[in-house]
């Protein structure tokens, strides 16, 4: 035995096939860790979001519907799992905004849409997100001569852990609506808001999925600072 033994680790030949065994093993295990499809099997290209926000500011607390349609291309792969798409969304969420000078959250209509510059992976993928929109509230007096509508833009970093869904995001936010005009002339760039996105959606039923999110958008560093303001909401993806 001990003689065959020692043929089996001498033979060049059985030797090489050894080794391509474990090169083709150790690529299988690669392909299951970093295949991009397997990522893309659970994604659709119009995702219906709904749910309710308990919003809070320094001055009110109230809770708020929320009623979304989000929608994105086919991804483009280039190069390494680096891909790009595009991206939008429409429907009613809770937004932030001033009445006078005390900050409150209402139900409004927004409209955006955008790209996602990604580098994906099975379990994670980091995105470059760029998005530019429009807001419109109604019933509310204008506090600065901004209109029903208002123009959004908004860029950041997003990570996102595929399963179960958990999603950060980080980023900047010029928002319209908070122009430095009328009540709001005394705030110190009030258009320019830094934002916090988290939300884990752990509950999975077939096509749709549960959890929670938070939001966090305060204004950038400075003196007079516009307020800040917190959304927490229960939400479904389906």
């Amino acid at each position: 035995m001990l003689s065959a033994i020692g043929l089996i680790q001498l033979d060049p030949i059985r030797r090489w096939m050894a080794g391509r065994g474990a090169m083709c093993v150790a690529a299988i295990v690669i392909a299951f860790v970093t295949d991009p499809s397997r990522v893309l099997a659970q994604e659709h290209v119009v995702d219906l979001v709904g749910g309710a926000a308990a919003t809070g500011t320094s001055a009110a607390q109230q809770t708020l519907g929320i009623a979304l349609v989000e929608a994105a291309t086919p991804r483009f792969f280039f190069r390494d799992g680096w891909n790009i798409r595009g991206v939008g969304d429409a429907g009613w969420q809770p937004l932030f905004t001033m009445n006078q000078t005390t900050p409150e959250y209402r139900e409004g209509l927004r409209v955006a849409g955008g790209f996602r510059l990604a580098h994906t992976t099975a379990r994670l993928e980091t995105a470059l997100v760029g998005r530019i929109g429009s807001t419109r509230l109604t019933g509310t007096t204008s506090t600065n001569g901004t209109g029903n509508w208002a123009a959004v833009f908004e860029a950041g970093v997003d990570v996102r852990w595929i399963a179960p869904l958990v999603d950060a995001y980080v980023g900047l936010r010029h928002d319209d609506r908070l122009q430095r005009a009328g009540a709001l002339s005394n705030y110190r760039d009030p258009t320019g808001r830094a934002v916090l996105m988290v939300s884990v959606l752990p509950v999975r039923l077939g096509p749709l999925v549960a959890g929670v999110a938070f939001e966090s958008e305060t204004a950038l560093p400075g003196t007079g600072r516009l307020p800040s303001g917190v959304t927490v909401a229960a939400l479904f993806r389906y």
